[in-house]
This record gives structure tokens, sequence and C-alpha cells, in this order.
């Protein structure tokens, strides 16, 4: 039997993956499910606690973040800033 260790940064990485396919609505699926699948594996621990951050923040919330009907927070800006730069323009 072949033994598969992960590290915390790997299982983390995972969870985020897994968090950002699994919100609740279709549409902030889609826009969180693109951007991790893009960048979640090449995140380091500082990164996927910022991200680990914004998830936990309220769906409607980010929602409106990301559609731009909410202003951003500042501690958030620079992923949310991200996140629709990695989004393709013609969606």
């Amino acid at each position: 039997m072949t033994e598969h260790k992960l590290n915390t940064l790997d299982i983390a990485r995972r969870r985020l993956l897994f968090q950002s396919v699994h919100r609740g609505t279709k549409e902030l699926d889609q826009l969180l499910e693109n951007y991790a699948r893009i960048r979640v594996n090449t995140m380091d621990a500082a990164a996927c606690a910022a991200y680990d951050a914004l998830l936990s923040e309220d769906e409607t919330d980010l929602f409106n973040w990301l559609t731009d009907q909410a202003p951003w927070p500042p501690e958030h800006a620079a992923l949310l800033k991200d996140i629709l730069a990695v989004w393709p323009k013609n969606a």
C-alpha cells in the first residue's frame, strides 16, 4: 500500500479549493472556483490565511464585493482585485 503524506499547507490548499467551489450559490461558486483553480496550489501559508479569511466572510458580502455592488474592505482589497483579475473577461 502506498502511503501519501500531505503537509499542513497541502491540506489547507485542498480545503480552500473545496470551500471555493461549495459556497452555496452558483454565481459565487463560479467566481471563486475559477480563482482557486488558478491560484490556490501556488499560495504560501500567508496567502492561504488571507484567502481563508476572505472565505470566512458572509456570502452576501463576498458576492456584493465581487460584483462591485459594495465597497471593498481594505483588508481584502488586494485579494478581491486578484480574483477579478483572473476572471475571464468574456465570462
